[in-house]
């Protein structure tokens, strides 16, 4: 379904609303995070969300899935309360849903409002240090970064909001989506965009879901 001008309007509203909700809740934990990857292009170049992604992301400096499952079930409890809904949580990576509805007419027959409904989904990623790098997972591929990004984050203002990002962020766009970052996809014809990521590797995620106390392998 085609979205139309109102309903990519009130994603946008629900996107900022689902951050800043898991913001205050990572917060009163006193969970460090970081803007990342698509979320940060958008804050970057555009200073709002990007209209056609449907997630939001951000990252961590320490694995708080693994090293503390007692803080994580907290978390997970206290965001399932606010109708945020845990769905994954890998060795390093979580991620999170929540629901939004948009009134797209009437039922002439029972004159009550029609809904259709969406998700948006957040993606949660450690930053795990090795050396003097850090490697996150990320869909089925290990990617490393150099510590300069993420060592010392910057902090930005991001719809009324404080938020801390990695340093230098156009450096770490550039790394992540190339030279030509700041043209949106659509705008891009005629132009070259390659980019070289050095040092990712295919990887098997370990699976995890420390808010039902299991595990697995696979």
């Amino acid at each position: 379904m085609k979205k139309s001008k109102q309903m990519i309007q009130i994603m946008q509203e629900k996107r900022k609303y689902f951050l800043f909700k898991v913001a205050d809740i990572l917060e009163k934990n006193n969970i460090e995070f970081f803007l990342s990857f698509g979320t940060l292009l958008g804050v970057i170049r555009e200073q709002d969300f990007i209209k056609w992604d449907n997630d939001i992301d951000i990252g961590f400096r320490k694995n708080y899935f693994s090293d503390n499952p007692t803080l994580w079930r907290k978390v997970i409890k206290e965001l399932d309360e606010a109708h945020i809904i845990p769905n994954v949580v890998w060795f390093n990576h979580a991620s999170t849903s929540i629901l939004y509805k948009y009134e797209v007419g009437m039922d002439i027959y029972n004159s009550i409002p029609q809904y259709y409904t969406d998700t948006i989904s957040m993606d949660m990623y450690c930053h795990i240090k090795r050396g003097n790098r850090y490697f996150v997972d990320l869909q089925g591929l290990q990617y490393y970064f150099a510590e300069k990004f993420i060592d010392t984050l910057e902090e930005i203002t991001f719809l009324g909001r404080k938020f801390n990002i990695p340093k230098n962020p156009e450096e770490y766009l550039t790394y992540m989506y190339g030279k030509n970052w700041k043209i949106p996809k659509a705008n891009r014809k005629g132009t070259k965009n390659k980019i070289k990521r050095p040092e990712i590797k295919e990887i098997r995620y370990k699976h995890i879901m420390p808010y039902y106390g299991e595990e697995n392998n696979g």
